[in-house]
């Protein structure tokens, strides 16, 4: 049941999303989902910005919808994604977050009591290649590691046909592939970075990826070894 005139309040922004969103295209025949057919380049662009940026990912644990345009308006259970590193002028009771809704893209604060830290999240694609390349490059982040690690993403490959489908389906946003997304199952092969590596070199017809995103300890513990 909802009730109450914030919460309505957010859910009108979510209609107007959904009336601003467009039909989605076709996409390859490998990729799934589709891109909204009339998003401007611009907003692609920036989708896949967001995507290659260091973030944390935060679940929104109540309502949060305050009379003013400095704050982000979200639902309980959205997530939202702070970049890393965090802006300096950071209050300690708030976090700037930004979040996709239906392809449109928003911004603002958050109170810290609305929001928790993701304990991590874990989600899985299946392509079928048929001559396209997947389309996203990936390293062992370290020596004993046993999963991949995603660097980047290839305009118009079939991982980012798959994102641009999650931009404008209601709740997928976070099953787009991110920068930092860990590769620990490629198809059958599992437990061993070469060997997914090497799966995924082979090019098979049909691949089923699951990836897993790091809790936000992790994600920012990560950041510090890399910026210390």
């Amino acid at each position: 049941l909802i009730v109450g005139a914030p919460r309505q309040a957010i859910l009108q922004q979510v209609v107007s999303a959904m009336e601003a969103a467009a039909a989605f295209l076709s996409p390859p025949p490998g990729a799934g989902g589709g891109a909204p057919e009339d998003a401007e380049p611009q907003v692609l662009d920036l989708w896949r910005e967001d995507l290659l940026r260091s973030v944390e990912e935060w679940v929104v644990v109540r309502d949060f919808a305050p009379d003013d345009d400095a704050f982000l308006r979200c639902l309980a259970d959205e997530v939202v994604y702070r970049s890393l590193p965090p802006r300096q002028d950071e209050h300690p009771e708030q976090v700037l977050c930004f979040l996709w809704r239906l392809g449109v893209r928003l911004q603002g604060w958050v109170d810290r009591i609305h929001l928790q830290a993701s304990e991590g999240y874990s989600f899985q694609l299946c392509l079928t290649l048929q001559g396209e390349k997947v389309g996203m490059a990936y390293c062992r982040p370290d020596a004993g590691s046993v999963a991949l690690e995603v660097l980047t993403l290839s305009p118009n490959g079939l991982v980012d046909w798959w994102n641009r489908g999650c931009l404008g389906r209601a709740g997928n946003a976070r099953d787009a592939v991110r920068k930092g997304d860990l590769i620990v199952v490629v198809n059958e092969v599992t437990g061993s970075a070469e060997r997914m590596a090497a799966a995924l070199r082979a090019a098979p017809p049909v691949v089923r990826i699951i990836f897993e995103r790091p809790s936000v300890a992790a994600a920012a513990s990560t950041l510090e070894a890399v910026t210390t």
